[in-house]
Formats: structure tokens, C-alpha cells, sequence
């Protein structure tokens, strides 16, 4: 079992039901692909959550190599690649707050692989809590991969992710 090099944990903010990893937030917004629960763009991927507005509470975890496979305690679980062409992929909060995450892109320039895992955002569609209601865990590693690695869908258990998959048709 790998240990992560680095765990934090710290809510996030959201407007508009997302946050974003990304060098830059692209516009405009026409994702190359969606999974319900991630947009995917060229260099960005927009997290859409459950939460309108407020705070969901996020455990960040950096890694050497791929973490071991858990979705037990999850109701959405993907991976996708991300290229950091400038070796500055972060957090991006939709809320201009002066908290700041550590960047994704821990080795510098390159591809990172992500897995995000989210639980909770049936519960908390379209609230605004003052607490967080929903949870995501995204861990992080460098791949070696030269092209793009494809997106793969671990589990896809919320109304939320299906009623955004059943859209895309």
C-alpha cells in the first residue's frame, strides 16, 4: 500500500454546484467530456457537486504512484488525466476566498493522474449549508503516460451523476 507524500484536509467552496482543478478555467465552458460528476476540459476539470453554494469538505492526497482502489464509503468514484503544462494544477474555488491549496502538480510539469471520490451530494443538491453536507477525496500521482490515459468510472451510484449522464444522450 502506497502512503500518500501529503494529506490535507479543508473544505472547499462552491458556487454554482462546482469547483475546479486547473491551471487556468477555461472558457467557454463546452466540455470534451462529462461523467456526471466531473466536466473534463484540455487542462481543467470542473468537480461538479451536489452543494449551490457552501462549503464541502475535502481531503486532498498527493502520491508517488496509483493509491490502491477503495469505493466502499462513495457514491461516485472516477479517474481522469490532467496535463500541467506549466506545473501549476490547483484548486480553483468559484468563491474568492484566501485560503490556498497546495498545488496538484507536486513534481512540476507533466501528467497527473486524478481519482475523485464523492459521497453526499444527493443529500446536499442545491443546499446552502453552512457545514459541509458532502465529501470529496481526490488523490493525486504523476503518470508517465505520453497521451491522454482515458477517463475510467469506478462506481456511478448517485441521482445526481445519472440524472447528469442520462442528459448527455
Amino acid at each position: 500500500m502506497t502512503r500518500p507524500a501529503m494529506v490535507i484536509s479543508s473544505p472547499v467552496h462552491t458556487s454554482d454546484s462546482r469547483y475546479w482543478i486547473a491551471e487556468d478555467v477555461p472558457s467557454p465552458l463546452h466540455p470534451d467530456h462529462s461523467s456526471g460528476i466531473v466536466d473534463l476540459f484540455p487542462g481543467a476539470a470542473a468537480v461538479i457537486t451536489g452543494t449551490g453554494t457552501g462549503p464541502v469538505g475535502l481531503t486532498l492526497e498527493l502520491h508517488e504512484a496509483a493509491p490502491p482502489l477503495r469505493t466502499d464509503d462513495w457514491d461516485e468514484v472516477v479517474d481522469f488525466t490532467l496535463w500541467a503544462h506549466d506545473g501549476i494544477l490547483r484548486i480553483v474555488e468559484t468563491v474568492d476566498r484566501k485560503i490556498s491549496y497546495p498545488l496538484l502538480s507536486w513534481q512540476g510539469p507533466g501528467g497527473y493522474r486524478i481519482r475523485l471520490h464523492a459521497r453526499g451530494r444527493d443529500a446536499a443538491y442545491d443546499l446552502t449549508p453552512e457545514t459541509p453536507i458532502e465529501h470529496h477525496l481526490i488523490q493525486v500521482w504523476p503518470t508517465e503516460a505520453d497521451e491522454e490515459e482515458p477517463v475510467e468510472h469506478h462506481k456511478l451510484t448517485d441521482a445526481l451523476g445519472s440524472h447528469r449522464r442520462s442528459r448527455r444522450r
